[in-house]
């Protein structure tokens, strides 16, 4: 259940970046505030990758709650 609440949440986060770098050049005060929020979206987008690939490897590996 864990690593399906991590895939979700990782798909949302990506497509928030995703969104922001869809936005057009005036939504942004300026050219740098773009270039600033750009390079951070995508960055952004390789680390939660990176993390919810991780997380998914790592799945079975949970320890079962004895019950």
């Amino acid at each position: 259940m864990i690593p399906d609440i991590g895939v979700m949440m990782g798909a949302y986060i990506t497509m928030r970046c995703i969104e922001v770098l869809c936005k057009p050049a005036d939504a942004f005060s300026s050219k740098i505030a773009r270039s600033v929020a750009n390079i951070l979206a995508m960055l952004t987008v390789v680390v939660t990758v990176v993390v919810v690939a991780d997380l998914v490897n790592r799945g079975a590996s949970f320890p079962s709650i004895p019950g």
